[in-house]
């Protein structure tokens, strides 16, 4: 079949119809991308190594980090035993995907003495945690 388009055109417009289905086929990705994010859980710092410590690994998850604040914050993971073992450093700005399982506590500080700011507990789905 001939089509009465110049040559030149029909293939500027088959790169286009290209184009067009893959932006139609990355389409359901770029949706979840933009979805609302899940926050983990925070809690009291106040059952660090007594009640917050890591369970069974039973239920793969993640969470991101996210440091909004104006300083440098420290992140532990609570072991089996309910001790830190520390994991990064957050610069203020950076962010952190940890995988980790859903019964495993992780502490934020955010000074030199290592006071406990926040515990963050992760949920089911991939999650994030803003620190400020």
């Amino acid at each position: 079949m001939h089509c009465p388009v110049p040559r030149q055109t029909r293939l500027v417009a088959l790169c286009l119809a290209r184009c067009v289905v893959v932006a139609i086929v990355a389409l359901p990705a770029a949706s979840h991308a933009l979805s609302p994010a899940t926050h983990a859980e925070r809690t009291s710092c106040a059952g660090e190594g007594k009640t917050l410590r890591s369970r069974d690994a039973a239920r793969p998850t993640q969470v991101e980090f996210i440091n909004h604040g104006k300083e440098i914050k420290t992140i532990y993971w609570l072991n089996y035993e309910g001790r830190r073992v520390y994991y990064t450093r957050l610069q203020p700005g950076d962010s952190y995907i940890q995988k980790t399982y859903v019964s495993h506590p992780w502490v934020v500080t955010s000074d030199d003495l290592g006071t406990c700011e926040t515990a963050v507990l992760p949920v089911r789905t991939p999650s994030i945690t803003i620190l400020n």
